[in-house]
Formats: structure tokens, C-alpha cells, sequence
């Protein structure tokens, strides 16, 4: 599978990429999300569960490979073009141990703008879901999370092949031990970019903020 080229040069970004979309890979998560139910009571109990508050409280660190580069069209909310699903998939560990997938939009080098002297590129939406499993937990599912990003920076470093990246991140719901969930999410990590087309991976760790 192609992955997304994002080449990051000092005093100007470039960004280079082809068509594919990631959503039909998130559907297809988020149709399997009920389909272990006998693992809810059991799963209410551990780090991360929303029982007695709104939202999950808790970190987990993020290793997810590029498995779409996205597909770029004009965004008529940001008057700017987007390349749309731009899609990560990969292991969760700590208090959410599971699989995200994260399906961003990420703007084009049109909108390129300065923090602190370096080029960033903005994140302005995207979708993410995340099925937690645990070990000792009957049949290993506690539920899953789900929802938006509503914001977020791809910030050039020092690194040609390394960018810094922060997200934002919704909860519209959740199922089983996260039924009802609501709260946000903060993702602070990095964006690895392998010139040579072996594909990009985000890293980082988010951190769930309950309310």
C-alpha cells in the first residue's frame, strides 16, 4: 500500500499525496464495536471506565503506521484544499491498551502557517475510535471509544524527517465500560516521515481529560 509523502523544507512545506480513502477501514471497526457484550460488567472496574463520571480519565501511548494517504479536495468550512483521510492505524498501551485508527484531514501547503519560527500545517478535522482489550477481562473486549478531532498542528522541527504534532480529540460516545462517554482528549506526539516511501508513523501519547 502507497503512503504519505510529507516533505518538510525550511522556510516552506510541501506536501505530496494520492488518493485512497481510510473511512471504510473506521465503519468497519465501529460496525464490531457491540458484538462482546458478557465482558461489560467486568470491564467496569478497570483504569479508564467512565463509572461515577462523564468521561475517561486515564494515558495511553500511541505507535500507529500510515495506512491511507487521503484524497485532496477543497474544504468549504476552512476555504482552503485538504487532503482528506489520511489515515493511522496502530497499538494503544497503559490505561487504554487497544487499536486506534485515526482518519485526519490535513491542510494544504497553501495554509501554511509560522509558531515560534517554524513552518506548521493545520489539522482541521478528522475521526478516530479506539477498542480497548485487556488480558484478563473475559474475552479480552471492555469497549470501545469513538468521536472527532476538532484541531490540531503538524509543526516543522529541527528534523527534516521528524514534525511535532498535537491533536485534540472528541468523545461522542463509547460502548460497554465507555457507554455514555463524553470528555476530550489531548494528543501530543510526532509525525516520522520516511523519504523513501516506506511509509509515515505517528507516535505519541493522549491523555484522557474525563469532563
Amino acid at each position: 500500500m502507497e503512503s504519505l509523502a510529507l516533505t518538510f523544507k525550511r522556510g516552506k512545506n510541501q506536501m505530496t499525496t494520492t488518493k485512497y480513502f481510510c473511512l471504510p477501514v473506521i465503519c468497519l471497526l465501529l460496525g464490531g464495536l457491540t458484538l462482546r457484550a458478557p465482558a461489560q460488567q467486568e470491564a467496569l472496574s478497570y483504569p479508564g471506565g467512565i463509572q461515577g463520571q462523564s468521561g475517561p480519565v486515564g494515558m495511553a501511548t500511541v505507535n500507529a503506521g500510515q495506512i491511507s494517504n487521503g484524497q485532496l479536495a477543497f474544504n468549504y468550512q476552512t476555504q482552503t484544499d485538504t487532503t482528506f483521510d489520511v489515515g493511522f492505524l496502530g497499538q494503544t498501551a497503559g490505561d487504554f491498551p487497544g487499536t486506534l485508527t485515526v482518519s485526519l484531514n490535513i491542510a494544504s501547503t497553501d495554509a501554511v502557517r509560522t509558531i515560534k519560527g517554524m513552518s506548521a500545517t493545520t489539522i482541521p478535522g478528522g475521526i478516530w475510535t479506539l477498542p480497548v482489550y485487556r488480558v484478563n477481562v473475559r474475552d479480552g473486549f471492555v469497549g470501545s471509544l469513538y468521536g472527532t478531532i476538532t484541531g490540531g498542528e503538524i509543526v516543522q522541527t529541527n528534523n527534516p524527517d521528524k514534525s511535532g504534532v498535537s491533536m485534540t480529540f472528541v468523545i461522542q460516545g463509547g460502548t460497554l465500560a465507555y457507554q455514555g462517554a463524553t470528555g476530550t482528549a489531548s494528543f501530543t506526539g510526532t509525525l516520522s516521515v520516511d523519504e523513501r516511501g516506506n511509509g509515515s508513523e505517528l507516535e505519541g501519547t493522549l491523555v484522557f481529560n474525563g469532563r
